[in-house]
């Protein structure tokens, strides 16, 4: 296997490409990991498979029929400016496509991507938009086309980091406020990646021609 670290940066002008939408409620479904160790569930998701590696590792099976969507876990939380590292092991059978679970958007030219995510809990009884409380790396992602180990880095400073509707983290004290609470784990938060592109960070993935696999082996604040 060829092992590659990347950075992969996509500086985005048009607000609408930028806006994260909320997951779509077609099917809520969790797969827990097999022991305690690991905290790692799927949400939003359906058809895929989520398993433990050694050592807790979460590995996600890409479906073919159905949708990866948001895979988090407990957030102890970080200092604030730290840095978020990231690393994914793609490990591909055959020649698979990665596909956007709500189809091709001529519009917005993000690919398949996994993208890091923060979000306090319970932002799901809030009224929509959920304005302030979930976060997605707005420069920093790592794109799913073909087989490798890829990391990446994402400081945890609101300037980096996008909301619901595509506004920064750093735009008003309200936003710096809620961000800053969840990167400190001083709210209940949880963090993990999303799996989206085109005019979404999420909304999900799904893979032809072949089969994927998914494990993240470093995810931490350093």
């Amino acid at each position: 296997m060829q092992v590659r670290y990347v950075t992969v940066i996509l500086s985005i002008a048009v607000a609408t490409c930028a806006s994260p939408a909320a997951p779509q409620r077609t099917e809520e479904r969790e797969t827990t990991s097999a022991t305690p160790q690991s905290a790692w569930k799927l949400f939003y998701s359906s058809g895929t498979t989520l398993s433990e590696a050694a050592g807790g590792l979460p590995v996600i099976t890409m479906p073919t029929s159905g949708t990866a969507n948001m895979l988090t876990k407990a957030w102890s939380g970080s200092a604030a400016g730290s840095t978020l590292h990231l690393t994914i092991q793609v490990d591909t059978t055959g020649t698979p496509l990665f596909h956007l679970a709500q189809g091709p958007e001529p519009t917005c030219r993000t690919p398949p991507s996994a993208r890091p995510y923060l979000e306090a809990v319970g932002w799901e009884a809030m009224p929509p938009p959920y304005p302030s409380m979930r976060w997605w790396s707005r420069q920093a992602f790592v794109a799913l086309a073909q087989a490798g180990t890829f990391s990446i880095d994402v400081p945890l400073t609101p300037d980096r980091w996008s909301g619901v509707s595509g506004q920064l983290a750093a735009q008003d004290a309200t936003s710096q406020s809620w961000f800053a609470q969840i990167v400190t784990a001083s709210v209940p938060a949880r963090a993990g990646l999303v799996f989206g592109g085109g005019c979404s960070y999420g909304h999900g993935l799904y893979v032809s021609g072949g089969s994927a696999t998914l494990t993240v082996s470093e995810f931490d604040a350093r």
